[in-house]
């Protein structure tokens, strides 16, 4: 019995100092994070680090709705127009254009 116990507390000793290693490590990587941290906070607030990327935004007009003429010069007009759309927006997948070119339908392209 006197061994099984001896035992025992040899491995909770061990596994015990493997703890305090393992949180003392942890420590220290903790101060060199807030170190980095500290660093990063710095640059951002002398301007170095953008905090974010600046996009400029752009006032895009609506294009013009279609009423399903079927005259060639119109149809290609409304087409060049919701391609300068779909570029200005930065629409690139098809459906979405599809589905935004279908709102601007009127009459009887509508139909």
């Amino acid at each position: 019995m006197n061994e099984l116990v001896n035992s025992t507390t040899e491995k909770l000793a061990e596994s015990d100092e493997n703890l305090e290693d393992m949180v003392l490590a942890m420590k220290k990587e903790i101060e060199e994070l807030k170190g980095e941290l500290a660093i990063y906070k710095a640059a951002l607030s002398n301007g170095i680090l953008p905090s974010r990327p600046k996009q400029q935004v752009i006032d895009v007009p609506k294009p013009e709705k279609f009423k399903g003429a079927r005259s060639v010069r119109e149809v290609d007009n409304f087409l060049w127009e919701m391609k300068q759309y779909f570029r200005a927006m930065g629409i690139e997948d098809d459906v979405i254009k599809v589905d935004t070119t279908s709102i601007y339908f009127t009459d009887v392209a509508l139909l």
